[in-house]
């Protein structure tokens, strides 16, 4: 089975607090996507939390290892 990450991007309330409205854009990236970088461990959870664009480029569309 391939090996897939899959990553939720959100952001607070975009309306007054009477409507609060949450929206997120939920996608999946292979790992190969992801920075090996350890200073990218923003919260040092052991999860680098950094997308290496440079390896989206090169790898869209190419399934996980």
């Amino acid at each position: 089975m391939k090996s897939f990450r899959s990553v939720v991007l959100g952001c607070g309330p975009l309306t007054s607090q009477k409507f609060r409205h949450r929206s997120f854009v939920r996608f999946f990236a292979s790992p190969q996507w992801f920075t090996n970088n350890q200073t990218a461990d923003i919260n040092r959870d052991g999860v680098v939390n950094s997308i290496d664009f440079s390896w989206l480029n090169r790898n869209w569309g190419r399934s996980g290892e």
